[in-house]
């Protein structure tokens, strides 16, 4: 089957200069070009009329973790409360509006606080007969009420990190039919908002049983790529249009620097270094481990010390370059570890809008140091493939975002942070596309509309270029396209 797209502005993302039309068969692009010529040549194929919108390369979800989106479709959204009464509110106000029975788990995310176990005085005083549990809006935090934590066997509420992971493997998981509704709206986000691809960031074997039911029940329309742990089985060979692919491991070196539990060199404002959730051992065994299975390692590293003892661990396990190591996060990553990052051919994947949801809160928490936060320039700069994500379900799935606070870098309060870290939005579109196919290992495949690649792609209401930063994410995904078929079509 031959489709030629026409009437738009097409963007390859191989030129700045766009092409007047492209044309598909068979689920490739053959070619791109001037409309004329093309149609001529090929006078019976199928016409889609663009309307002056814009196409172009479709995006690869570089680190998100979508089962926990789909989650959060089931729990109370709680990125808007401003202290702990108000968390309690909506926590009692959501099992309320949900019809949630006494005894049955109450589960709230995207809090935004430092939570506390004055928190859990809060949520029992509203929810004395629920177990309940609230997460924090970096997933690297929660509170447990009286309730849940003698469900739990736990002696205290207000959790970070490595504990808190471990209690909340331990939370009652709903029910199937609740389950498979929520991941096929978890997908239709990603797909509405132009990624042909998602991450599944952790899997832990709990995930990995929901993705067999997933599997089972036909509910998986997208590519979702994982990063397990080392007694998953991996896959090889092309990323499957839909369908879970598992293509390596995933470590987490230290916490966010919102929580103060990243992993610095120098104290934070008041004190303290933050928290490394692995000793030097334990790095260096999962790295080595990774190289010598032929596995691509994602580390979370969000401070600079972190980054220092990965980056140490590659050097000494000679973990192998052609994998691509990624260290994912990267806050805190400084200019004199740049070197060390080009010679272990790593990719470093920036979770650059912390400049708007976290700047001030990080100039608290850092001073000068968080004006180098994400520093995307001096890492282009330096020679390193760098990539974006939104850490979902951090923050939602949205790609125009990160692009947009790379190329403003301006905190919620409107302070400019590090204007000499800003990259172009045409940069930063590449970033969201040659750069993430990179990551993933398909740039021969995916990343740029050429002849011979997957009819990968996206079609816009507007061309990114032709508008100011300030409006990138006002531009909305008209149809999202893999292998030429379309996965999702806003409604007309």
């Amino acid at each position: 089957m031959e489709t030629l797209y026409y009437n738009g502005v097409i963007r390859t993302m191989v030129s700045h200069i766009p092409e007047e039309a492209l044309l598909v068969r068979d689920g490739r692009i053959e070619a791109v070009g001037e409309f004329g010529p093309l149609l001529e040549a090929n006078p019976y194929v199928r016409k889609v009329d663009l309307q002056g919108g814009c196409l172009m390369p479709a995006f690869l979800d570089a680190h998100s973790h979508i089962v926990s989106w789909a989650m959060g479709k089931l729990q109370a959204d709680l990125s808007g409360a401003e202290d702990f009464p108000a968390i309690a509110r909506a926590m009692a106000d959501f099992a309320r509006r949900r019809n949630i029975a006494p005894g049955q788990w109450v589960i709230g995310r995207r809090a935004d606080l430092l939570l506390d176990e004055r928190l859990v005085a809060e949520l029992d005083r509203v929810l004395p007969d629920h177990p309940a549990m609230v997460q924090h809006s970096s997933s690297h935090g929660g509170a447990f009420n009286t309730a849940a934590q003698k469900a739990l066997g736990l002696d205290h509420g207000a959790l970070v990190e490595n504990p808190f992971i471990e209690a909340q493997k331990k939370v009652p998981m709903p029910d199937m039919e609740s389950l498979l509704a929520a991941f096929r709206e978890a997908q239709e986000d990603y797909l509405s908002h132009g990624y042909v691809l998602a991450q599944e960031g952790c899997m832990m074997k709990e995930a990995a049983q929901l993705y067999t039911a997933f599997q089972a029940a036909g509910a998986i329309k997208m590519a979702i790529v994982s990063y397990g742990q080392p007694d998953m089985p991996c896959d090889s060979g092309p990323i499957p249009t839909v369908g879970l692919s598992n293509r390596g491991n995933k470590i987490f070196l230290d916490g966010s620097p919102q929580q103060r539990t990243a992993f610095l060199r120098e104290p934070y404002v008041g004190g303290g270094l933050g928290e490394a959730t692995m000793t030097e051992e334990e790095v260096l065994a999962a790295v080595k481990s990774a190289g010598e299975a032929g596995r691509q390692i994602l580390a979370h590293c969000n401070g600079d010390a972190a980054i220092d003892r990965i980056l140490w661990a590659l050097e000494e396990a000679d973990y192998p370059k052609a994998l691509r190591p990624v260290i994912v996060h990267a806050q805190l990553l400084r200019r004199d570890q740049l070197r060390k990052v080009k010679e272990r051919g790593a990719v470093v994947s920036f979770f650059v809008s912390h400049v708007r949801h976290w700047g001030d809160v990080h100039l608290k928490n850092l001073g000068e140091r968080a004006n180098t936060i994400s520093p995307c320039y001096s890492t282009m700069e330096a020679g390193i493939p760098i990539t974006f994500h939104q850490d979902t379900p951090v923050l939602p799935p949205e790609p125009f975002e990160p692009v947009a606070c790379a190329a403003l870098r301006e905190t919620a309060s409107g302070v400019e942070l590090g204007k000499e870290e800003r990259i172009s939005v045409w940069e930063g579109l590449k970033v969201m596309t040659i750069g993430a196919a990179y990551q993933y290992h398909a740039e021969a495949e995916r990343g740029t509309l050429e002849p011979g690649k997957r009819a990968d792609f996206i079609i816009l209401d507007k061309d990114p270029l032709a508008v100011a930063p300030e409006e990138l994410e006002s531009i909305q995904v008209l149809e999202t396209v893999s292998e030429g078929r379309t996965l999702w079509k806003a409604e007309a």
